[in-house]
């Protein structure tokens, strides 16, 4: 595997941007190989710890769906200890079928900017299948020594254990919506992990009200360049983090090359 390297943008490094390099490593899943390590972690999310997909129908231990042709992959590995830990997947509109549309659009209702008229359908894209097993979060405090509460969540926003992964989760839809072209980005979040997120200064917009999929999920929906931008007012160590140092900052950048 070549994890994606990073350039400067001549602001410094920040010590989490540092922590999360240091950390953890990106990669594009543009493999069989490492697109089975991404399958393998959300058959782990998705069929054992949240029983969401049924299990009976994915025997080799692989969560797949018909929605994985038309999306890119991006894998997250644990550094010290060469394990992936987390996975994310873009869903590109230019890939489907046409009368082409995200499955956002229809969850939340066709409320959405898309819907409306108000973003071109091309450049959006929908963040899915993003996670990190339970097994992998307990694993990560144990190495880090984190303390965990009696409900087995962070005690803080700054356990890091797990706040950098999902750092570079962010990082990681942030690479492969750049490739793209990409400037919108919509989701179903989970309340939780807005919450999460929100304390780093990162912040999606609803769409209509709370929806059952899959469990209780937000619709939510974000221009990218307002997502950073906002970033940057409230933490700017999040942002040199989840940029890459700069490198994703803004729309017309080389794509992020493997080593």
């Amino acid at each position: 595997m070549t994890a994606s390297r990073p350039t400067g943008n001549g602001r410094g490094r920040s010590p989490l941007a540092e922590a999360l390099d240091r950390q953890f490593a990106l990669y594009l899943a543009d493999t069989p190989e490492l697109r089975e390590m991404c399958f393998r972690l959300r058959y782990e999310i998705y069929c054992v710890d949240n029983p969401f997909e049924p299990s009976a129908y994915q025997l080799d231990g692989l969560e797949r769906d018909w929605l994985d042709a038309y999306a890119d992959h991006a894998l997250v590995v644990h550094r010290p200890t060469g394990l992936a830990v987390g996975t994310v997947r873009l869903i590109l509109p230019a890939r489907l079928s046409p009368p082409a549309e995200l499955p956002f659009q229809k969850i939340c209702g066709y409320r959405d900017p898309i819907s409306q008229g108000l973003v071109p359908l091309h450049t959006a894209a929908e963040v899915s299948r993003f996670g990190v097993p339970r097994r992998v979060r307990r694993l990560l405090r144990e190495v880090s020594g984190a303390a965990a509460g009696t409900d087995g969540e962070p005690r803080t926003h700054e356990d890091l254990a797990i706040g950098l992964p999902i750092l570079m989760l962010i990082r990681g839809f942030l690479m492969l919506a750049s490739e793209h072209g990409i400037g919108h980005l919509s989701a179903m979040m989970e309340p939780s992990l807005l919450r999460h997120v929100a304390r780093f200064g990162i912040f999606f917009d609803p769409v209509g009200p709370p929806v059952d999929h899959h469990g209780i999920r937000q619709p939510s929906f974000v221009a990218i360049s307002e997502m950073l931008g906002r970033v940057d007012a409230l933490r700017p160590d999040v942002w040199e983090a989840i940029t890459a140092h700069g490198s994703l900052a803004c729309a017309e950048l080389p794509m992020i090359a493997a080593e």
